[in-house]
């Protein structure tokens, strides 16, 4: 019934909390296309080595499915297909896998081998009789149309190995419905059935669990699976259901028919099963996520989400803020519950949130989902302004290692799966349609379509080190050590927290210490100064700001003292009487001392009495604390006393039934004594901090005010009046006149001040009050004054007509002194008086106006009726404009051309032009305008007259005609001396001015341009004719030729621009160009240092006396005297020596016939060495055995930094395997031939030392000089015994002994 797990922990996940910019994302990358693609899984390798993606996509308009991802296109081959990759660690492409349309939900994984394992949820019904599930598979017959589940086999290339095909789950298929333990993989195929078969799929190793409740028979009575777990040697299987209220064995709580949270321990060979219930109702959690697993191989994991409450083991009751979901994650530990939390709110809102993915790894536990609303978490709140997606690392212990919120609702569905890697970076992918934003970062679709975004998220986190475990008191400094993985940010604080006794950090927590850096560190804590509760479950934690992310939890505690460094505390500043003892106390310590004393009974005492004050008074209170943690402390408070009641109210005016308060200063205010009384009628009207005004006029009011303190109360006299109602007096009525305002002043008494009117509909708060338009004789007139006061009354109008507005008078337009004569009587009735007419200082009285203007004029009409109201009107006299002829003046024409004549004529009335010509001969007369071509051959005057039917002065025009001059034109080219360009432009003059002249270029008979100047290009060595045309279309065209040739162009080639200077061979080439006919002179300049060799017709021979850059020119000079030079740089390169070094190498007996020959310079290459016959290819060094000894001619071979060959050599001598012969005998007979002991080849000794010896053994010479020869002073033939230590140039140590005879 029991079962036992090691670890039962319930908690909700705690206060998620904003890091925004905090986790890093590593990148992100766009899967799609133009169709729709949607990501339905991100998966984790068993190695976490690679991830697995599975993704649907549906093809544009009926086309063929497609994905990209990174540069690759991946087909299908139906309008919709599933797509399995394989992706390595940084989202690249490894391996693509084509798959069916209609897979309703799936999942991956892999084993240890590599092999991959799919399981689909296939619906037949849109099949009609088989199905290729991948194209390397062979077909499946349907016998139904109900769907499938289908395990497929591949390999790690996704190469096809096998597959079986099962009943249709009842729910999605997800990962943690399968398991592949001991080479077996169990699955679950519908919510009564739990399978396994080998990891071959080999179908006659399938089985199923038949287990049924105790006392029932039917198995699996209405529950559903969500993991399989290897849990301890067997299998888990976490479910919810319903339980009968006769299961033998549960737990008391359970009652009837119940849908519960249970788990079941099955032997893996479906031989037993166990029951244990966790949760006596499981109505409040939703199945649409459901998740547990394993963690740290013996720790039960239940991810879910749930609403309401939830009864866990009838001990502890979840209940959530509100009916709105919110993720659950539980961590069981035997059947204890240790701790529970939930999502705290900082505002009212209403919170929503769903767990959709959930992956773990060791101790660690990562989620993502969707979040609606502000909460809080390690002391920092986030709201939607943040995002609505959430992912976040909770250790084994339930502690939240870090949060973030990105993304929104609007653009996104929600994450999609999570997969670790081996270095626990989480890889996601979110469904979005045309953009998303996430971690402030904007992403597109392709095309605008829905694709979705695979992310990569680096883990971050804080590892705190080691602390002391105390005893510590409060206030005491202790060193927190942390280290922590991830890049944070340089304005990143890192915060040490003490948590509260139980171990918690919910809100009693405190802070120990900061210290803003990004680095590992140790932060200085300062255990805070309070009332500390002895426990041995203190614990820290280390927080960030930059990102925020919290430390691992620790076991370490602090074992904190009971005793504390009190904070003394007396109460705060307060008031009291005058000369009125008070009850004193203060907090903490164990000893007390009052001060100034003589004002308490006891200056020791904790709490004392205060004898009583005349003037505020500052106390002090200082405690001592002997418990050993505590040290004396210091309190103060400020005793005031009450100063005397002053009355201060003053004369007034208020409403009817106001409220007046008493205005008093001093005395106690919290025990005021009131007596309000009206001195006219001598009544009491109050004993309250105030009174209603409930009378009308004015009162004599007098205040008395006393308190606790004083015996003798303040007292004031002041006036209070009550505005009086508003009141309209005798309203008249009146007569006016029709359609003119009326002012209307009526008598308004009391009310305070009107400060609204209200008369005809209109409101206004001034006198007059207008009335003025014709409306009703029955108006009503409506005041109102403060305090709401209001009044109306009904006034009665009579109105009258004196006459009609006469007709608006329209503008007159007249002749130069022609007459008005304009009357404008009413359209009924009569005028008062005669109207007037004025017009600028002039002033008409008549009926009648008889006038003539010589300008316009703006007469003004009035006139005034009866009722003193005058009317205007005004309208224009308009004189009309004076004659103008408007037609070309003077004016200049092509020779024989066309001539057209177009006149007009303005002002006047109905004018008219007459033409005449030179002569006066009249033509075209008597017309409005003239429009009329004529071909003129010489130069003509034309005269026109305007006249019209009122204007007695005409207007007259004269027009002459002139002809252009012929036009000329001259060629000017541009340089004289040029090479394959040339500029050419015309000097053209004459013509018609400003014409757009054309200009036509031929060369050698051809056009070649249209425009001036002209730019001729890539001209051909020859001899050209050159023919220039003008016109204007006016004169007659205007003609040049010129005649020329390019002038000689100089060059030279050579044949290395850059040579060493010991093989230098200059070769120059003259390939100048000029015409054969043309007499030209060739002049080479060389600087100094030339060394010219020989020359030939057009070549040069020759070198350079030293090393460096030279400038070489070759001049050309024409007959027409134009010169070009053309010169060319070249380098003489030096050529870079090397040192050469050689030297004797050495075996173990410190001999050797080896030789070492080593070369040393800057940046030499194509090296060769030549030692005694033998060469050695492209090495600086070299080593070579040499047979015999002697001197070597050592040649070496090399390209040096500047590309120069080089050849060199030097004479070694080698010498290996010293041997030093002694002579055997020597004569000492002074002939200076053998006289003396020496040897030959003393130059190869480095070290020496010689000993002679006679043959009685007595030493006759040593010496250590080499050079010193030994003569023997013996007369006679003597024997003589030699010992001799050499040792050689080449550190080879030499023994010699002997024995020489002296032959006399």
């Amino acid at each position: 019934m029991m079962l036992v797990l090691r670890k039962i922990l319930f908690l909700l996940v705690l206060s998620y909390t904003h890091l925004g910019m905090a986790q890093n994302f590593v990148w992100n990358k766009v899967v799609g296309d133009s169709g729709t693609v949607e990501c339905e899984g991100v998966f984790s390798s068993t190695r976490k080595n690679c991830t697995y993606l599975f993704a649907r996509s549906t093809g544009l308009n009926g086309d063929t499915s497609k994905l990209k991802i990174g540069d690759t296109l991946i087909k299908g081959d139906q309008n919709q297909n599933h797509f399995l990759l394989k992706l390595d660690l940084e989202g690249n492409l490894i391996k693509s896998k084509v798959l069916p349309t209609f897979i309703e939900s799936m999942s991956v994984m892999d084993d240890e081998f590599g092999n991959i394992y799919l399981f689909l949820d296939i619906n037949f019904y849109y099949y009609k009789d088989s199905l290729k599930i991948v194209n390397d598979a062979p077909y499946f017959k349907i016998n139904s149309s109900v769907g499938k589940l289908f395990i497929l086999k591949l390999d790690s290339n996704f190469g096809f190995k096998k597959y079986i095909g099962l009943k249709r789950p009842s729910r999605e298929v997800k990962k943690s419905l399968y398991n592949i333990i001991d080479n077996t993989l169990f699955f679950t195929d519908s919510k009564s059935k739990v399978g396994s078969v080998n990891v071959n799929l080999d179908t006659s190793t399938i089985k199923y669990l038949n287990w049924h409740f105790p006392q029932k028979s039917t198995p699996y009575l209405e529950y559903n699976i969500a993991s399989i777990l290897d849990f301890n040697d067997s299998l888990l299987l976490v479910c919810t259901g319903f339980l009968p209220d006769t299961l033998l064995g549960l737990p008391t709580f359970m009652t009837g028919n119940n849908e519960c949270l249970y788990t079941l321990v099955v032997s893996k060979d479906f031989t037993s099963a166990k029951i244990d219930i966790i949760s006596d109702t499981a109505y409040p959690i939703n199945m649409s996520y459901f998740e547990s697993f394993v963690l740290n191989k013996n720790n039960l994991v239940i991810a879910t989400n749930f609403w309401d409450s939830l009864n866990l083991r009838n001990k502890v009751v979840l209940r959530t803020k509100q009916s709105q979901l919110e993720p659950l994650l539980m961590i069981f530990d035997g059947n204890a519950l240790r701790r529970h939390f939930f999502f705290q709110e900082s505002k009212k809102d209403v919170f929503f949130g769903t767990f959709h993915n959930i992956a773990f790894d060791g101790s660690f536990i990562y989620t993502a989902g969707l979040i609606d609303g502000e909460i809080t978490t390690l002391n920092s709140p986030s709201n939607n302004a943040n995002g609505n997606f959430f992912y976040s690392k909770i250790d084994s212990l339930g502690n939240l290692l870090w949060f973030f919120r990105t993304g929104s609702f609007s653009s996104v569905t929600r994450p999609r799966s999570l997969a670790l890697d081996s270095n626990r970076a989480l890889y996601t992918a979110t469904t979005f349609l045309s953009s998303i934003s996430i971690n402030n970062q904007q992403f597109r679709s392709n095309y605008g379509s829905k694709d979705f975004l695979l992310s990569k998220i680096y883990d971050f986190s804080i590892t705190r080190g080691a602390v002391g475990k105390g005893p510590y008191c409060a206030g005491d400094t202790f060193l927190i050590p942390y280290t922590k993985d991830g890049t944070f940010a340089g304005t990143n604080t890192f915060i040490a927290e003490l948590s509260d006794e139980e171990g918690n950090f919910t809100g009693n927590h405190r802070v120990l210490g900061k210290l803003k850096t990004n680095r590992d560190s140790t932060i200085k804590g300062v255990l805070p100064l309070f009332d500390v509760v002895s426990s041995p479950n203190y614990r820290i934690r280390i927080i960030s700001t930059a990102p925020l992310v919290q430390s691992y939890y620790r076991y370490d505690s602090l074992r904190l003292l009971i005793y504390s460094k009190d904070t003394a505390y007396i109460g705060k500043d307060t008031q009291i009487c005058p000369n009125k003892p008070m009850q004193l106390k203060v907090t903490g310590g164990t000893a007390w001392h009052w001060s100034p004393g003589q004002l308490v009974n006891d200056s020791h005492s904790r709490t004392p009495m205060l004898l009583g004050l005349q003037n505020t008074q500052p106390l002090r209170a200082i405690i001592a604390d002997s418990s050993g943690c505590g040290q004396q402390d210091t309190a103060y408070i400020k005793i005031s006393v009450f100063d005397k009641i002053k009355v201060q109210n003053k004369d007034t005016i208020l409403c009817p039934n106001s409220s007046l308060a008493a205005l008093v200063q001093g005395g106690d205010n919290n025990n005021y004594i009131y007596r309000w009384h009206d001195m006219d009628s001598n009544k009491l009207l109050s004993t309250t901090a105030q009174i209603t005004t409930h009378w009308q006029g004015t009162k004599n009011i007098k205040l008395w005010v006393t308190d606790s303190c004083f015996t003798q109360a303040d007292s004031i006299n002041f006036m209070v009046s009550v505005y009086d109602s508003i009141r309209i007096q005798n309203p008249k009525d009146t007569s006016i006149c029709s359609g003119f305002p009326y002012s209307l002043y009526p008598d308004i008494k009391g009310g305070g001040s009107v400060f609204l009117v209200n008369f005809a509909g209109q409101a206004s708060n001034t006198n007059p009050y207008i009335i003025s338009n014709k409306t009703d004789s029955l108006v009503k007139l409506t005041v109102q004054g403060v305090c709401n006061f209001i009044d109306t009354a009904m006034l009665h109008f009579t109105f009258y007509d004196k006459f009609t507005t006469p007709k608006p008078l329209s503008d007159t337009v007249l002749c130069l002194r022609q007459t008005l004569t304009l009357s404008n009587p009413p359209q009924s009735g009569q005028y008062q008086n005669k109207p007037s007419w004025s017009f600028g200082n002039n002033a008409v009285v008549a009926d009648t106006l008889r006038q003539s203007f010589t300008q316009n004029e703006s007469i003004v009409f009035a006139v005034q009726n009866q009722c003193g109201v005058v009317y205007r009107d005004t309208f224009l006299v308009i004189l009309r404009n004076a004659l103008k002829l408007n037609g070309p003046k003077d004016t200049t024409v092509c020779l024989g051309g066309l001539v057209n004549f177009k006149y007009s004529v303005s002002g006047g009335l109905n004018p008219k032009i007459d033409w005449y010509s030179q002569n006066w001969q009249g033509k075209n007369t008597h017309r409005t305008s003239i429009d009329t071509t004529l071909v003129l051959n010489q130069d003509s005057i034309v005269f026109l007259v305007a006249y019209d039917d009122c204007t007695a002065k005409n207007d007259t025009l004269k027009t002459v005609i002139y002809y252009f001059d012929s036009i000329k034109t001259k060629i000017i080219v541009n340089p004289y001396c040029y090479k394959d360009s040339l500029v050419l432009s015309s000097s053209a003059t004459g013509g018609k001015p400003a014409a757009n002249l054309q200009y036509t270029w031929q060369l050698n008979g051809s056009n070649v341009g249209f425009t001036s100047p002209l730019t001729l290009q890539n001209i051909s060595y020859q001899r050209h004719q050159l023919i220039l045309t003008v016109k204007d279309n006016c004169s007659a065209d205007a003609t040049d030729s010129f005649a020329f040739h390019p002038n000689p162009k100089a060059k030279f080639a050579v044949n290395n621009a850059s040579q060493c200077f010991g093989s230098q061979d200059f070769v120059l080439t003259n390939t100048s160009q000029f015409l054969a006919q043309d007499s030209v002179q060739i002049e080479w300049q060389f600087p100094a240092g030339w060394q010219q060799d020989s020359s030939e017709a057009n070549k040069v021979f020759g070198k350079f006396s030293s090393t460096g850059n030279y400038k070489i020119g070759l001049k050309t000079v024409a007959k027409n005297g134009c010169i070009d030079i053309f010169e060319a740089v070249v380098t003489v390169k030096a050529s870079e020596g090397i040192s050469m070094f050689y030297t004797r190498t050495k075996n173990n007996n410190n001999q050797s016939s080896d030789w070492e020959f080593s070369a040393h310079g800057n940046d030499f290459k194509n090296m060769t060495w030549y030692i005694d016959g033998v060469a050695y290819l492209n090495n600086t060094k070299a080593v070579h055995t040499f047979k015999d000894t002697g001197h070597f001619t050592i040649r070496f071979t090399y390209t040096d930094r500047f590309g120069c060959p080089n050849d060199t050599n030097f004479l070694a001598y080698i010498l290996h395997d010293l041997q030093f012969y002694i002579p055997t005998g020597i004569s000492a007979n002074a002939d200076q031939l053998n006289d003396v002991f020496n040897f030959v080849g003393k130059e190869y000794v480095a070290k020496y030392d010689v000993k002679i010896f006679n043959r009685w053994g007595e030493m006759l010479f040593k010496s250590k000089d080499v050079n010193e020869m030994w003569q023997p002073k013996s007369k006679t033939t003597e024997n003589y015994i030699y010992i001799i230590n050499i040792t050689d140039i080449f550190n080879v140590d030499h023994q010699l002994h002997g024995t020489i005879v002296v032959v006399k």
